[in-house]
């Protein structure tokens, strides 16, 4: 008779109260048993209840059961029924023996192995993250290049070699195994750090006053260039920057000039309004009254100033006090100099006829007494010339030094009584040998007289070469002063009134500077009651940790005091202020970016684009205006990110 096969335990789930019920039908005997290991439960059954039951059926230990669920049900579609036996609704449960016989299927087996080998999107976008972190990094590494190849005047040709170069000097760096940055893409990395640099500008001089200064540079090739130097004053101190280099269409007229930067600030929507100043040599293509390049901009801004550059006006008058000289100083300094200089055996005949000329020169004893003489007197140009060449406003004393210039020219061949009996100093007829000082009182220096009187003494200076000499000396102080006087802005209302700027004597200032500098600039109106009550307020103001000296750092600051409700205390008048000083004392700062037109389009750059190089004049000046070096240069994350962007 066959055996009769037994039944098996099953329980029925109820939804509603979460509790196993026993069926009607009747079990076997030996079913008793496993109702005992696995007995209906009354209760809601928990995670733990379940483990415990399933550790008896197979007679694994707990722990081992835990372990086996948890290694496989995060994966598994099996999980329900091994993680939940009891609960399963209308299925049988072989408890950890179907747990230990589905884990060996190749079903599950290949579940686990895709579970080992993926990744989870967090890792994902992690990874991502970092590439995008390294990617940054070697891009600042080729902008920092490209930035120091502006720097130091390198051929962009150099890029070529870098990759490999660092690639070798850097063996462990990933960032030098991924650096490639060649010519090309250097070249689009200047440009991308020249846009950043002319964005960043723009946006300051779109709501700023500044000051405006060009010159043209054709130095190299047919085409005029006109870089375009801007003046503002940012959040600590004036900065002067090349916007551009414009070029004229046609020849280089005044009306062409003109066009041509008024294109270049139209296009970046900069208004004529906010220019207060006009910088230029002293050409009349710039400063032609009727038809000049300021002529044209003053139809645009009435009120703005024209400054030429007082640098340029004290050579030339120190140049045509040397020209009334009996003797052609010039010319000897030529022959001394290029015989220095030429030392080829080529230029060897060459070279002799100027030896000869300068021994001559320099063994005559009248070539000696005039030199001894100009020795002692052009400092006066000189040294206000160097003054003027400062980097630092200084447009509150220019005023004072142009004065001191006149004086010190008056004294040294005008009777004192000439002088003070004179209502203006600028109006005295020094010209007249009645006003001037005997032969015996004029300035000429200690050592020039010094010789005078050993020539004197032994025949080489005669009386009258004694006689001409003396002629000669009046002749320079009066050319040297006329053309000072008649040139220099010695007497313009605006420096006057920019003496306001000097922080130190505040007490004993007027409103009226300030009220003649908000009235004359639009750019610079603001509620002049405010203003006035705020600089009488400056004017006791201690000032504590603010320093005198350079003015505009010291403006910046000024702005910044808050009051009792932590606003500006100085807002109004502070906007002034910062106008006044982004007026140039003269064409210094724009001529040293002028230059740099030179420098940078050398025999290595020969073939270098009109793009490229005012890319490369825009970075470097920023550079300089913020005393930065190569290696001191901090990349922000947007710009990192546009080079990384940059395509060809």
């Amino acid at each position: 008779m066959a055996r009769e096969r037994r039944a098996r335990p099953s329980t029925a789930f109820n939804t509603n109260t979460h509790t196993h019920t026993q069926k009607a039908k009747s079990y076997p005997k030996r079913a008793e048993d496993k109702r005992q290991l696995c007995p209906p439960l009354e209760t809601p059954v928990s995670h733990e209840e379940n483990l415990r039951c399933w550790s008896n059926r197979r007679k694994l230990g707990s722990v081992q059961l835990r372990q086996l669920v948890s290694s496989h049900s995060d994966f598994c579609s099996f999980k329900i029924k091994f993680r939940f036996p009891l609960l399963t609704s209308g299925k049988n449960c072989g408890g950890g023996n179907d747990i230990s016989r589905h884990v060996l299927t190749p079903k599950h087996k290949g579940r686990a192995e895709c579970n080992q080998n993926a990744s989870t999107l967090i890792n994902f976008f992690q990874q991502v993250k970092s590439r995008d972190e390294d990617d940054l990094q070697v891009i600042r590494a080729e902008t920092l290049f490209a930035n120091a190849i502006v720097e130091h005047n390198l051929p962009l040709a150099l890029a070529d070699h870098m990759s490999d170069l660092f690639t070798k000097i850097f063996p462990d760096s990933q960032i030098a195994k991924k650096y490639a940055a060649g010519r090309t893409k250097t070249r689009g990395l200047v440009q991308v750090l020249a846009d950043s640099t002319e964005s960043s500008m723009t946006s300051e001089i779109q709501q700023k006053p500044f000051s405006l200064s060009t010159d043209g540079s054709n130095d190299k090739g047919s085409e005029q260039l006109y870089p375009i130097v801007i003046r503002y004053q940012n959040d600590t101190k004036v900065v002067t920057d090349c916007l551009t280099i414009a070029t004229t269409e046609g020849s280089s007229t005044c009306e062409n000039i003109f066009k041509a930067l008024d294109k270049e600030l139209s296009s970046r929507g900069v208004s004529w309004s906010n220019c207060i100043s006009f910088g230029c040599d002293n050409a009349s293509v710039m400063l032609g009254r009727l038809n000049g390049v300021a002529a044209h901009v003053q139809r645009r801004n009435p009120s703005f100033h024209i400054q030429g550059c007082p640098c340029h006006l004290l050579h030339i008058a120190a140049k045509k006090g040397a020209l009334a000289l009996r003797i052609n100083l010039k010319e000897a300094i030529i022959d001394i100099f290029y015989y220095l200089e030429n030392s080829k055996v080529g230029e060897k005949k060459d070279s002799n006829d100027r030896a000869v000329r300068a021994h001559t020169f320099l063994q005559s004893s009248s070539s000696k007494l005039y030199a001894l003489f100009l020795s002692y007197t052009l400092p006066i140009s000189t040294e206000a010339n160097t003054f003027l060449q400062k980097e630092d406003p200084v447009l509150h004393l220019m005023q004072n030094k142009l004065h001191d210039v006149i004086t010190d020219l008056l004294v040294r061949f005008v009777k004192p009584s000439a002088i003070s009996k004179a209502e203006n100093l600028y109006l005295i007829e020094h010209s007249h040998r009645s006003k001037q000082k005997d032969r015996e009182d004029l300035m000429i220096g200690e050592r020039t007289r010094a010789f005078l009187e050993a020539g004197k003494a032994d025949g080489s200076l005669g009386n009258t070469a004694q006689t001409h000499f003396f002629e000669d000396a009046r002749s320079f102080f009066s050319t040297v002063l006329g053309y000072v006087n008649s040139k220099l802005p010695v007497q313009d209302q605006l420096l006057a009134h920019a003496e306001v700027l000097n922080v130190k004597p505040r007490s004993k200032q007027k409103f009226a500077s300030v009220r003649y500098f908000a009235s004359r600039f639009s750019c610079l109106e603001g509620d002049l009651e405010a203003a006035e009550l705020q600089f009488s307020k400056y004017q006791i103001d201690p000032l504590i940790g603010i320093p005198e000296e350079p003015v505009d750092q010291a403006r910046a600051k000024t702005g910044r005091i808050l009051d009792g409700e932590g606003q500006p205390k100085y807002s109004v008048l502070a906007k002034i202020m910062k106008g006044i000083a982004v007026i140039p004392h003269s064409n210094a700062s724009s001529e040293r970016v002028f230059s740099l037109v030179r420098k940078n389009k050398t025999e290595a750059r020969a073939s270098m684009s009109k793009k490229l190089l005012s890319a490369i004049i825009e970075q470097k000046t920023r550079m300089m205006s913020r005393d930065q070096v190569c290696h001191t240069v901090e990349l922000d994350r947007a710009l990192l990110t546009k080079a990384k962007a940059w395509k060809q």
